[in-house]
């Protein structure tokens, strides 16, 4: 009860504040007495610029549920769209051109892992892989990088990968150490 009272005076003092100083007709015209970045002229001349919305991001602490809240946003919005998405067929082609439209409208909605925002930002992402796949190489693992995109390919395929998991995981780590450090919540 207490921190609801606090928030609510704390939301009060705020909406007083700005009504206040969005009233007063003499803090818009008069001079300013100190020197200031912003002209009159650039006030009302200004074009917003677009913000560029990025994807809610899945980051390398989250935990599966909070990636299945992420994930269920995506797919609420999914369902407004009208894609028939049900318990029965969770799954939904939607490359399918009746849905692509549809899915498109709900793209910025869908979670992004840390990761893969780190491919399309980070310009040593390349070299970060590189030195991932060398620690597997040094944990004895026979590992190239590879793919489009980019990931460590196993010459013992799925069943190699399966067993390096764990070591891929820590290898990560070692490379990615300053860019997980980024994404933690």
């Amino acid at each position: 009860m207490r921190v609801h009272t606090i928030c609510a005076m704390a939301g009060l003092a705020l909406g007083l504040q700005l009504l206040t100083t969005g009233c007063d007709a003499s803090a818009d015209t008069a001079a300013p007495e100190v020197a200031t970045l912003q002209t009159a002229s650039a006030a009302t001349s200004a074009v917003p610029s677009p913000v560029t919305q990025e994807r809610p991001l899945i980051r390398p602490d989250d935990d599966p549920a909070t990636v299945d809240r992420l994930t269920e946003v995506w797919t609420a919005c999914l369902i407004r769209q009208g894609i028939p998405i049900t318990p029965q067929r969770p799954k939904v082609d939607l490359s399918d051109e009746r849905y692509r439209d549809k899915a498109k409208a709900c793209e910025s909605k869908l979670p992004e892992p840390w990761l893969d925002r780190e491919r399309r930002t980070n310009p040593h992402f390349e070299d970060l892989m590189r030195a991932e796949v060398k620690c597997l190489k040094d944990k004895g693992y026979d590992v190239t990088l590879g793919g489009d995109p980019l990931y460590p390919m196993y010459a013992g395929g799925p069943s190699e990968s399966n067993r390096a998991f764990e070591d891929e995981q820590e290898c990560q780590r070692q490379a990615f150490q300053e860019s997980i450090e980024k994404y933690k919540g």
